[in-house]
């Protein structure tokens, strides 16, 4: 396990960071499980988004900081989700052209 890092000097107050916990000895989960459950963490997103949006336009949400990083954090989702989509069909149309 890797040590906790301490704050570093001039950042304030960030404390440390916390371990990264070993991923030996773990069993990989079924491909098409995983990633079917990824994508219901983005639609989860988008849909958090949208409510969001929702109560911003109609003034019931005050924090227009909670709807500027939910968007974020929903674009960056759908923009990791195309670049997975974008390996997977090439990785696809590199095995179909390889010959037998």
């Amino acid at each position: 396990m890797i040590a906790a890092i301490g704050a570093v000097a001039g950042t304030g107050s960030a404390g440390p960071i916390a371990p990264i916990a070993a991923t030996t000895g773990t069993t990989p989960t079924s491909g098409t499980g995983s990633f079917a459950s990824g994508l219901n963490q983005v639609q989860g997103l988008l849909d958090t988004t949208d409510s969001l949006a929702s109560q911003l336009a109609t003034g019931k949400l005050q924090d227009i900081g909670q709807y500027t990083a939910a968007a974020a954090q929903s674009s960056l989702a759908v923009q990791f989700t195309a670049a997975l989509r974008d390996k997977a069909i090439a990785a696809y149309n590199s095995i179909m052209t390889m010959q037998v």
